[in-house]
């Protein structure tokens, strides 16, 4: 690990990744799940061909999670009829019939079991997230690194410059300066699953620190991003980064 040296106390809550992204079979195109994360709640639309290649899709609107082995999802899966969409809506004809349920086993942050029942027919795939549009990290940051107890190193104040252009190629370059770590270049290659990005490489900073590190789990907003990031000091696999962006 790099950074340094301001060892940190805080506990916090379980958290696991977010699973709200689109998920579908690369080798199967034309069907997928939509899953939109809220707490422990997730809403589901499962789109479909049906026995006569016709579209179909279903809904799942209160699948919960449960801790186990692996994170899973459950909950009843729908199908909803209603009113032509070139006419004035009528609520009154919305109708939903229960066809079967559906759970999703997420084993890691890219890899999920799909399993579900439509009228008795029972299926079961393995999707991934599915990545439509490049995710570009570079720009200018105020950040924070929070470390386990485990871990000795933590740094409460960075500016941060990150060179990466999504469009172009996956390298990566990092700039931090900070009030007890001093200065530090982060190097190293992006990688994408859907809406979820992750980077890995080396690192040396000012003092003759040097190693590797990785930022995972790397969700990105219009205000910044939110990672774990990893290096190679132990007791700190899972230290929180947290950037916000400067405004241009």
């Amino acid at each position: 690990m790099c950074w340094a040296v301001l060892g940190g106390n805080a506990r916090a809550a379980l958290v696991t990744t977010d699973v709200t992204d689109m998920w579908l079979m690369a080798s199967e195109a034309g069907w997928g799940l939509n899953l939109i994360q809220q707490g422990t709640t997730m809403f589901g639309t499962l789109f479909v061909y049906d026995a006569a290649g016709r579209a179909r899709w279903y809904v799942a609107s209160s699948m919960q999670q449960a801790l186990g082995f692996a994170v899973e999802y459950t909950g009843d899966l729908y199908e909803a009829t209603g009113p032509v969409f070139s006419a004035p809506f009528d609520a009154a004809a919305v109708h939903l019939r229960t066809v079967g349920t559906i759970k999703l086993v997420v084993s890691e942050v890219d890899r999920a079991t799909l399993i579900y029942t439509v009228d008795g027919v029972g299926i079961e795939k393995e999707i991934h997230r599915f990545a439509f549009g490049p995710i570009a990290l570079g720009g200018r940051y105020r950040a924070s690194v929070s470390s386990p107890p485990s871990c000795a190193f933590a740094e409460k104040s960075l500016d941060v410059t990150i060179l990466h252009d999504a469009f172009t190629a996956p390298s990566f370059v990092m700039e931090s300066i900070g009030p007890a770590s001093g200065s530090c270049t982060h190097r190293g290659l992006v990688t994408q699953q859907g809406r979820i990005v992750s980077v890995a490489g080396d690192c040396t900073c000012s003092g003759g620190r040097s190693g590797t590190f990785s930022l995972s789990n790397v969700v990105v907003t219009l205000d910044g991003m939110l990672a774990t990031m990893s290096g190679g000091a132990p007791g700190c696999s899972s230290s929180r980064f947290a950037a916000v962006r400067e405004a241009q």
